[in-house]
């Protein structure tokens, strides 16, 4: 998943390898978990790509969050790599290649799968584990201990990704509206389904509002979860083909949710849920760039971004009328 921003200190020990001063190296790194979708992408999924040689570059996808964050984007990350970090992760990788690795074995078949290949000219490794592998996981993570730092630095270089929110709108006789708002925080256009066109294969809204009254807070005990009720979004106009939105960096799109109503006077919350998986389904895939990349790129083709994200919370208030 996603790291943990854990900053692993790094093992000096393995530069004794001796690369090259450009290693023209390629990395895949991939972390699956939960339902597989037609476009490839897991329910849960991180790619780190990292490419060597004269301009290296990493990216990074990110399809959702453990433990479901709010508040956090989703889509693809990217940077140029630093010379001097593509060498040290170059001669890391090379000295876990040259190792013999204990066999995959063990682990639990509900934890997520990792899969790590790497080659820089006869230098190889390629290796599917589980997560809870321990022996495996214990000497990969050894070899591999700048990977987490480096996710966290691409978690703040977006390039194709969306972050989603919710602001209140009108209060009118037939209730409350919110705004779904998707922000392209990226630097580059990206794509999305029409949030408020539901996919005939699949009755799942792409996005919806969840209300919920403020839970109580009382002191020593544990704070209740919200009760949620969930609010659709306004219909699309007929016959729209869902052939994709396309948001502009530093831009979002904005749609209405149906109306509602408090049942009473009080505190709320209310939250904001994207997910789409499938994206568009009449879009041209040769004008796009792969659900999952297999290189950092950069590339001038857009990105559909896919996924789950869940807004931060809003808080207001209803007063008696």
């Amino acid at each position: 998943m996603p790291p943990n921003n854990a900053n692993l200190p790094s093992d000096t020990s393995v530069m004794a390898g001796g690369a090259d001063a450009n290693p023209d190296f390629r990395l895949n790194f991939t972390v699956e978990g939960g339902q597989q979708y037609v476009t490839g992408l897991f329910q849960w999924m991180t790619v780190l790509n990292v490419r060597g040689g004269m301009s290296p570059r990493a990216s990074l996808l990110v399809t959702r969050y453990n433990g479901d964050l709010i508040g956090r984007p989703v889509g693809l990350f990217s940077d140029p790599l630093p010379a001097g970090k593509a060498r040290q992760m170059a001669a890391q990788l090379d000295a876990l290649a040259a190792a013999t690795l204990p066999e995959a074995s063990g682990g639990d078949i509900n934890a997520n799968t990792l899969r790590l290949n790497y080659r820089h000219g006869s230098r190889q490794i390629s290796v599917e584990f589980n997560a809870r592998s321990s022996e495996l996981l214990k000497v990969i993570s050894a070899g591999t201990n700048d990977l987490d730092a480096l996710m966290s630095e691409l978690l703040a270089k977006p390039e194709g990704a969306i972050l989603v929110s919710v602001e209140k709108g009108a209060d009118d006789l037939e209730g409350v509206r919110f705004r779904l708002r998707l922000t392209n925080i990226g630097t580059k256009d990206v794509i999305v389904a029409d949030p408020r066109i539901v996919w005939a294969v699949s009755p799942v809204q792409r996005a919806f509002i969840q209300v919920a009254s403020q839970p109580a807070q009382v002191r020593g005990t544990m704070e209740m979860p919200p009760i949620w009720e969930s609010l659709g979004l306004e219909p699309a106009p007929r016959d729209v083909p869902d052939g994709g939105l396309t948001i502009r960096p530093k831009e979002s799109l904005a749609v209405l949710s149906a109306p509602w109503r408090a049942r009473a006077p009080g505190a709320f919350l209310a939250q904001a849920v994207w997910q789409d998986y499938v994206g568009p389904t009449r879009i041209d895939p040769l004008e796009i760039q792969p659900a999952v990349p297999k290189d950092p790129g950069p590339s001038e083709k857009a990105f559909v971004v896919r996924g789950a994200a869940f807004s931060s919370y809003l808080y207001f208030a209803m007063p008696k009328k």
